[in-house]
């Protein structure tokens, strides 16, 4: 039986460089990458090296979402953490994952993603009151030490 670790780091790889793997459209295709050191012959020992033991219940997560797969950017996340960190499903051109902007309101909608569910926060005159008001809630929903790395 494999690591969890190990599983983690082929999975990553897959999806960064197979392009007939499943989730490659929503990485590789995106331009998400695999940093050089977690790569080639010492490519897991570094990655194990860097990230350490998997906790139970916990997945590999990029903090920055639309960043590449290296030690500076991942972290071992629960599922909550990861929900909260997902890309929004709504036409997201802001560049910052829970802040879009709606075209028909002319205004900043900030939200966050809670239990698999957009949970709106509310909307803004401001850009950067939207991303203020969604950064306090993810702070809120995010009290805790380990998951965040």
């Amino acid at each position: 039986m494999q690591r969890p670790e190990y599983n983690a780091w082929k999975d990553m790889k897959y999806r960064c460089y197979k392009p007939n793997n499943k989730d490659y459209k929503n990485y590789g295709a995106r331009g998400i990458k695999v940093c050089e050191r977690w790569l080639g012959p010492n490519g897991f020992k570094n990655f194990l090296s860097d990230m350490g033991d998997r906790p139970d219940g916990f997945t590999l997560d990029r903090m920055d979402n639309n960043g590449s797969y290296d030690p500076s950017n991942c972290r071992w996340a629960s599922r909550h953490i990861q929900t909260l960190n997902q890309r929004t499903k709504v036409g997201n051109k802001s560049g910052v994952t829970g802040v879009s902007f709606k075209k028909a309101k002319g205004l900043w909608l900030a939200c966050i993603y809670k239990n698999y569910k957009q949970v709106h926060i509310g909307y803004f005159k401001n850009f950067d009151d939207a991303v203020k008001a969604r950064a306090d809630v993810e702070r809120e929903y995010c009290m805790c030490s380990k998951e965040t790395k």
